[in-house]
């Protein structure tokens, strides 16, 4: 039976700037290229998730013509504890 890889390898171009700078976070953290840009590839979908969570946020605010004040009092207010 054939193995499976964890990853697979891709191919990709840089600029000699971006090059430059990510040979230069390589040594200043110790890690490897794959290393960086795995996580900056997390980093950048974890932002889209985000976006699109504040845009339906914001519609569903706007749905219910609350303000983003508001929202963050509620929010707030879920979060604190109970008063004894």
């Amino acid at each position: 039976m054939k193995a499976t890889r964890a990853t697979k390898p891709i191919t990709v171009s840089l600029s000699p700037q971006l090059t430059k700078k990510t040979d230069q976070v390589m040594r200043r953290t110790g890690k490897t290229r794959s290393e960086l840009f795995r996580e900056a590839l997390v980093r950048y979908f974890d932002g889209l998730e985000f976006e699109r969570l504040a845009r339906y946020g914001e519609g569903q605010a706007a749905k219910l013509q609350i303000r983003q004040r508001d929202v963050e009092q509620l929010i707030d207010e879920v979060r604190r504890p109970a008063a004894k």
